[in-house]
């Protein structure tokens, strides 16, 4: 999860969407004109609409690194398996050559 789209997306989302709102409830006949209303509220409603695509796109995307440790299995050759990425390494070696985690 990206958090820092995903912030910026909401900020953006309830901004846009509260201005629009305001905009559709006061009607254009109050404090604005008719050509300031519709700016208004269509700029609300783009807001709105990138808020709600910065949002998708903070939940989406890749996640944090695991931080679990890779356990030694023995295998009957003598070779150990990386539990991690499940590669087959040679029994001395200290860390997996396909993942880089040291083994426990």
């Amino acid at each position: 999860m990206r958090q820092v789209e995903l912030a910026i997306g909401l900020v953006l989302l309830f901004a846009g969407a509260g201005s629009a709102i305001y905009m559709l409830t006061i009607g254009p006949h109050t404090y604005y004109s008719s050509e300031a209303y519709t700016t208004y509220a269509l700029g609300g409603g783009a807001l709105a609409i990138l808020g709600i695509l910065m949002t998708v796109y903070g939940l989406g995307g890749q996640r944090a690194p695991s931080l679990r440790q890779p356990v030694v299995t023995d295998q009957p050759s003598g070779g150990k398996t990386c539990t991690f990425c499940g590669n087959l390494c040679a029994p001395e070696a200290v860390t997996c050559p396909k993942c880089g985690r040291q083994f426990q």
